[in-house]
């Protein structure tokens, strides 16, 4: 592993997508940008999860528990400071049923 830098950071040489997920280079990359990613995440993922409620979940209380539920699991990913990997799981499980609510609310 090359470091390009005092701090060394990792370098992350060219793969293609599904070899670079589950390389072990990309997510120390991850964890090196983790004070830089988690705001990112927090406010797409929060925000998004905020019109879900709004709009998608309505007075359903299954729906209300289940995006309120899975945003609440996201924030305590971020707090508990689990790896970077775990919290990509959650953002990514917390937006596909988020959008399926507001897909669902259109319809």
């Amino acid at each position: 592993m090359e470091a390009n830098s005092i701090i060394s950071r990792p370098v992350v040489k060219e793969q293609n997508l599904l070899s670079k997920l589950n390389s072990e280079s990309f997510w120390e990359e991850m964890e090196f940008s983790r004070f830089g990613l988690t705001p990112i995440l927090l406010i797409s993922v929060v925000c998004l999860s905020s019109v879900a409620m709004a709009f998608g979940a309505g007075s359903f209380d299954l729906r209300l528990i289940l995006t309120a539920g899975l945003s609440m699991s996201f924030l305590v990913t971020i707090l508990a400071l689990l790896p970077m990997k775990w919290i990509f799981k959650i953002a990514a499980v917390t937006v596909v049923v988020d959008l399926i609510l507001l897909i669902a609310a259109i319809f």
